[in-house]
């Protein structure tokens, strides 16, 4: 007896297909099911009980069946299938299935562009997904706390306080074991990307035989303060020591912002803690914008490279910043007294040490890795 197969239309009609030739359901009785043929001008029935088992067919086609169709109608179906249960991004899921299915050559010209079918599975996959959150109170559905491999990736979700701070960490136990296994990570956040409701998106990355960027932690944080990044390490304490590991790696490399700072000394107990160059340089610069300088660097060359003396203390030997630091501030334009007075308080005379900032014998003098992974937050459509 032959055997049956089912897909379902694009409005989610199911589709019986018996040797090449496709039924639509025509009517359902208390006993059984009419199936006609999809062709309009061919009426060929096919009847299967209410559990989609084979009955008699009545009829013959007037037509022939056309096999580059049928598997065409087969492979959007194994494709749409993926696209509303997983949240792997639409683009991938087209071409992992096009280059499985072989299609004919007449298939394979017949077939949408992923284009043509991201447009259309795009509106199908939004139908299915949660409505964005406008505060940081909802529910995560399963999908969102599992990997495809259906394992456990939401690692920490509690509020601080209800109803307005909440902490969300995503993290495998593979993950986890990559960053308790690595000697030096770096951490980073993001403000601007941050959803509605919180703060900031946190990631912390690993180094893995010399190569950073391996993405290991993901965090939605609705503060910035020092008992919250304290509670995120204390968290990965505890799950290290059930997977039977140690959190405590040798080095750490971040931003300057000082509830992380202060975090890591409490937390992180003998470790070396180095700032970012591009942070540095990043920080001096909205100084010159704040402070009225952004015109004078940009047409004075002798201010702008009295500026670029500055940025460049980060990588003199630790032992020479300070008396070049004179030096420079000595010789330079009295236009810049105000970002010097800023410099010393902040960066020789503040809360952030020169052993901190200096990267004149540092291998990894960035964090910035972890800031190209984070603009991939800021194309909405990255899924």
């Amino acid at each position: 007896m032959s055997t049956v197969s089912f897909l379902t239309t694009n409005k989610g009609k199911p589709l019986l297909v018996l040797n090449q030739y496709t039924f639509k359901c025509n009517k359902i009785t208390a006993a059984k099911k009419y199936w006609i043929c999809t062709d309009p001008d061919c009426y060929v029935y096919v009847h299967t009980n209410l559990e989609n088992e084979l009955l008699p067919v009545t009829g013959d086609h007037n037509h022939v069946a056309d096999p580059n169709m049928l598997e065409i109608k087969l492979l959007k179906n194994k494709m749409k299938n993926r696209i509303l249960l997983e949240t792997t991004s639409i683009t991938k899921i087209y071409d992992e299935e096009i280059s499985q299915a072989y299609l004919s050559e007449e298939g394979a010209a017949a077939f949408p562009t992923v284009i043509e079918y991201h447009s259309n599975m795009g509106k199908a996959r939004r139908k299915k997904t949660p409505v964005i959150p406008t505060s940081c109170v909802f529910g995560i559905p399963m999908s969102y706390q599992q990997t495809l491999r259906q394992e456990r990736f939401l690692l920490m979700d509690y509020f601080q306080k209800r109803g307005t701070e909440r902490i969300i960490v995503y993290a495998t136990d593979l993950q986890l074991k990559l960053l308790f296994n690595s000697k030096k990570i770096f951490v980073d956040d993001t403000f601007s990307t941050a959803p509605n409701g919180f703060d900031q998106v946190f990631l912390i990355h690993d180094q893995q035989l010399g190569q950073t960027g391996v993405p290991v932690v993901f965090c939605l944080l609705s503060n910035r303060r020092t008992t919250t990044y304290i509670e995120l390490f204390q968290r990965f304490k505890h799950e290290a020591k059930v997977l039977g590991e140690q959190f405590q790696p040798k080095y750490v490399v971040s931003d300057f912002e000082g509830a992380i700072i202060a975090a890591v000394q409490h937390e992180l107990l003998n470790v070396s803690h180095t700032g970012c160059l591009f942070h540095f340089v990043q920080s001096i610069n909205r100084k010159i914008i704040s402070l009225g300088l952004g015109t004078a660097y940009a047409q004075d060359a002798t201010i702008r490279e009295q500026c670029k003396q500055l940025m460049a203390l980060i990588l003199m030997p630790i032992e020479e910043i300070e008396g070049q630091f004179k030096r420079i501030r000595e010789i330079s334009s009295t236009a810049l007294d105000d970002l010097f007075i800023y410099f010393e308080r902040q960066w020789i005379n503040g809360n952030v040490p020169l052993s901190m900032w200096n990267v004149n014998v540092v291998d990894d003098r960035t964090n910035n890795v972890s800031d190209g992974n984070q603009k991939l937050f800021l194309f909405k459509n990255f899924l």
